[in-house]
């Protein structure tokens, strides 16, 4: 194939390898020996995810149906639990199947969210997903580089700088030009990023642990100051700790909101991590007409709740048998505790832990990302509101780009423009009354 197409290159049958006028032509130079092509020259075939009805899907046995939620940001594929079909004719299962080497994109939902299938096991495609096949001397992998780069966000329609509906289509993505090296290239360039993004991801693994580090020692210096102030010592620990997990205080209520999120969405093999359940939480307090601002500060990921973690909330579910600690391999987070049935006496008697069931059915089985999405789109929102301003994307990336901690996320690709006023229009469905008012 790239013999093929490096010919026509030669004669001068197709755009020019650089900077062409047309919009989907290549904006930077390739060397001489890599071919230039539109994508649908490159892959053998699309096919859009195909929809099962209720009685194909089944508990035991079957096959997975890989969604979203079970593509990483990094391209890889995580099966978190997905649901199963029963395929029995052979040539709608030949039709379905994923094989190795299989390109995943997101189209509705987390645009643009990809991942290369690497095989080893049977599954389908979901219905919200489109796979793009490639033939031998291709890896898909250089092609999720490539549709990941700023160049290959911008053609998706995923970047800042885009402003119409993205082009995450079959058709749109088949006209894309995209360069095409000699196989042996593709993967020393593959072999090359990831080297590169495992030296990243070990720099931001130590940057949080100190972050963490530095977190839990000014926590522990404010409590040991304040244990000192002789209005603390006035009361007993044993009487300030009753008070803070009474059955009607604030640190119990959110400790039956963690309870609830770490039933429904915990798993042996997937405990529920704190990024999560932050995310989860502050929309269920949003949706419950709490004030939000009382609790949850601007962190990288978004709105977090310092006081969860370190005042009380956290601790009480834990002690009271709840919820418990737990890991498997990098997996770390809270799992369901042996007085997990117990939270079913107090949560109908609190309007956010009434709320969790409704943020669950909405969000519950959403990617971390379009989580960190939602909820750092919603608190700027809420930061428009009390400014007295119009609430829409423009406005809601000029807020993530005044904070230093929010600002990194305007250069990635789900915090594109496109993305921001996708979440706008979720969140309206959300909370109709809140931005049905501001407009």
């Amino acid at each position: 194939m790239l013999s093929v197409l490096r010919e026509r290159d030669r004669k001068g049958d197709d755009k020019s390898k650089s900077g062409d006028s047309d919009e989907n032509s290549l904006s930077f130079s390739v060397p001489y020996s890599w071919a230039v092509a539109r994508l649908g020259e490159i892959y053998e075939s699309s096919f859009y995810g195909p929809r099962f009805g209720k009685d194909e899907y089944v508990k035991e046995g079957g096959i997975p149906t890989i969604r979203t939620t079970d593509m990483t940001p990094g391209g890889q594929i995580v099966l978190r639990e997905p649901p199963r079909v029963q395929v029995d004719d052979p040539k709608k299962l030949a039709l379905y199947a994923l094989r190795e080497n299989d390109l995943l994109v997101t189209r509705s939902g987390t645009i643009g969210m990809m991942a290369v299938f690497k095989g080893g096991y049977s599954a389908i495609p979901s219905a919200y997903l489109i796979r793009f096949r490639f033939p031998h001397e291709v890896t898909a992998e250089f092609y999720y580089l490539f549709l990941s780069s700023p160049h290959g966000n911008n053609l998706l329609g995923l970047s800042l700088r885009s402003i119409g509906v993205p082009n995450v289509n079959a058709t749109s993505i088949s006209k894309f030009f995209a360069p095409v090296p000699p196989l042996a290239e593709q993967r020393r360039i593959v072999a090359k990023v990831n080297e590169l993004m495992t030296l990243v991801d070990a720099l931001e693994t130590q940057l949080a642990t100190a972050r963490s580090a530095a977190a839990d020692l000014l926590s522990a210096m404010v409590t040991e100051l304040a244990s000192d102030h002789p209005s603390r010592k006035q009361a007993p620990k044993e009487a300030f700790s009753a008070y803070e997990s009474s059955d009607d205080s604030a640190e119990f209520i959110e400790a039956l909101v963690i309870a609830q999120l770490t039933r429904d969405l915990s798993t042996p093999k997937f405990p529920l991590g704190r990024m999560r359940y932050n995310k989860l939480a502050y929309l269920s307090h949003r949706l419950a007409g709490e004030d939000v601002t009382k609790h949850y500060i601007k962190k990288a990921a978004g709105p977090y709740s310092p006081w969860a973690k370190f005042d009380g909330p956290e601790d009480i579910a834990i002690e009271k048998g709840f919820v418990r600690r737990g890991a498997y391999g990098k997996f770390k987070g809270l799992l369901a505790g042996d007085s997990i049935a117990e939270i079913d006496g107090y949560v109908a008697k609190f309007p956010v832990c009434r709320s969790v069931e409704q943020v669950l059915s909405s969000f519950g089985r959403e990617t971390n990302d379009e989580l960190e999405l939602l909820a750092t789109v919603d608190f700027a929102a809420v930061d428009l509101r009390a400014a007295g301003k119009p609430i829409d994307a423009e406005a809601v990336e000029e807020v993530i780009a005044a904070n230093k901690d929010w600002a990194p996320k305007l250069d990635r690709m789900i915090f594109s423009r496109a993305n921001l006023k996708r979440a706008l229009v979720r969140l309206e469905q959300v909370f109709p009354k809140f931005y049905g008012e501001v407009g």
